[in-house]
């Protein structure tokens, strides 16, 4: 009864199949790209269902539909396979097997698991770049969910590590690139994609991100010259009794203390002259992902403050910008740019307690 049962299901998923095939062939669209990829998959052709998804998503990338099949395919596909790869790697602990099991741990979101995996094999291989690489890429997709910033720093880390093991290899200076953008090394992940073209002159992914790194250094050169613009108008226009400034530290220090004692704060970054981060902290919130906000923070500051004088209004010193259920506080104090998001709207609060802060004379 069970063998009927069971061929039953069969002939009813390969008619399945046929049907969405057929349906594919008359009217090629993600719609019907995808149907074919469940329809194989539920047929029992694991491989076949994977690669179609692969090949959706390619050729329809902004689809939600094609990115949410290839997804679902994915992790069955890592699942399918991760029991066996297991069992292979308890017999055989050569590095591919290790990488293998890593990196399904990895797909299903147990970065953990994965690192245990490295962690335990590490000392083993201490020169195995792609050892290296797996536990860089394990830290990145923690971040990417988790948001806490020693992930995105160990992942450079070991990134960096594989790198120096195997400068050559076009995967390892990729990923050190991007990873190295997203962490704010945007020199560095600059000088690393420089290298990729070297090697594979055509591959538009590595193109594109050369691109995008180029856009943001030229933000943030753009925004420096602005300040330093900025800096000479006003010292040239100081009032000679005014105090002596600050010293950074201290100063920074001061505003900081009197940050930390309000309420519904998210988060802060203090930056110098040239958009250096001197002290930030955050915390985890609904409305924004601060773990790494520094360039994004610094980009509101020069483009709001600084961007005010090239319409002609002059230096703008304050403001608070007002969103959905948050607000966002900018403030010029002397030498410092101060970028603080709120929970709600206690942006002017927060903005009146920055004016009023004690700041002391300087020594």
């Amino acid at each position: 009864m069970k063998l009927l049962l069971n061929n039953f299901i069969a002939v009813f998923f390969a008619r399945g199949l046929t049907k969405a095939y057929k349906l594919y062939r008359a009217c090629p669209t993600a719609i019907t790209a995808c149907n074919l990829t469940k329809a194989q998959w539920r047929a029992g052709y694991r491989d076949t269902a994977y690669v179609s998804a692969t090949n959706t998503l390619r050729a329809y990338p902004r689809e939600p539909l094609a990115k949410a099949t290839y997804e679902d395919v994915r992790r069955r596909y890592a699942k399918a396979l991760l029991s066996k790869a297991i069992h292979t790697l308890n017999d055989d602990s050569r590095i591919e097997n290790i990488v293998r099991v890593a990196d399904l741990f990895r797909t299903l979101n147990f970065s953990e698991k994965s690192l245990a995996v490295l962690n335990r094999f590490r000392q083993r291989y201490p020169e195995s770049w792609a050892l290296e690489f797996a536990a860089g890429q394990a830290h990145f997709t923690r971040y990417r969910t988790e948001h806490h910033t020693e992930d995105l720093n160990s992942a450079v880390a070991h990134l960096r590590q594989a790198c120096s093991l195997s400068p050559e290899n076009y995967k390892v200076l990729f990923f050190l690139s991007l990873v190295c953008a997203h962490a704010g090394f945007l020199n560095e992940a600059l000088d690393v994609c420089n290298n990729i073209p070297l090697r594979l002159p055509a591959d538009p992914k590595a193109l594109s991100l050369h691109s995008q790194i180029s856009k943001a250094i030229s933000c943030r050169v753009h925004a420096k010259e602005a300040i330093e613009r900025q800096d000479t108008e006003l010292s040239g226009s100081a009032d000679c009794h005014q105090d002596a400034a600050l010293p950074i530290s201290a100063l920074s220090a001061s505003i900081t203390e009197q940050i930390i004692a309000l309420e519904d704060v998210l988060g802060f970054f203090i930056f110098d002259q040239h958009g250096r981060t001197i002290t930030s902290k955050v915390v985890e919130n609904k409305h924004f992902t601060l773990d790494s906000g520094e360039q994004a923070s610094w980009k509101i500051v020069s483009s709001s403050r600084f961007g005010a004088a090239q319409i002609g209004v002059g230096e703008l010193r304050s403001c608070v910008l007002c969103g959905t259920d948050w607000d966002i506080v900018i403030k010029a104090v002397q030498q410092l740019n101060v970028v603080v998001f709120v929970d709600g709207h206690n942006g002017q609060e927060v903005l009146d307690a920055i004016d009023h802060t004690s700041i002391p004379k300087a020594l």
